[in-house]
């Protein structure tokens, strides 16, 4: 079995356990990541109601490094949460896999926010400003 059918087979598991009665929807690789794979995917409930997450998976390094990296991000995401002020800007973390066991790499399952990445705003000292915020 190759990674992604791996992974995509892992993604149903979890959505049983996470979403009783709902099934795994559109799963679909996203471009553009540096330090790790992304594969947004959604869980349809028989409602209707659709949830969307991101299977966030690092592939750079040595194992050991992708671990300890994996595992430092989902302890930041778990912070920024119950921090305050957080909710929404950082999307909430779901899952870990810190050995890849589940999905085949080290990797997280987080929620997918909306938006697009802004890679030349109009006004960047204004914007900056408004990002540090």
């Amino acid at each position: 079995m190759s990674g992604d059918a791996k992974a995509t087979a892992a993604l149903e598991v979890w959505v049983a356990e996470t979403h009783p009665g709902a099934r795994l929807g559109n799963v679909r690789r996203l471009i553009g990541g540096v330090s790790s794979k992304m594969t947004a995917f959604e869980a349809t409930e028989p409602s209707g109601r659709v949830h969307r997450y991101i299977l966030r998976q690092r592939e750079w390094g040595d194992l050991g490094r992708r671990e300890v990296a994996i595992i430092q991000e989902f302890r930041l995401l778990t912070w920024l949460q119950t921090a305050g002020g957080a909710a929404g800007l950082a999307p909430k973390a779901y899952t870990l896999d810190a050995m890849g066991e589940r999905f085949g790499l080290p990797g997280l399952i987080i929620e997918h926010l909306p938006g697009a990445p802004v890679y030349d705003p109009p006004q960047p000292a204004l914007y900056a400003r408004a990002f540090a915020k």
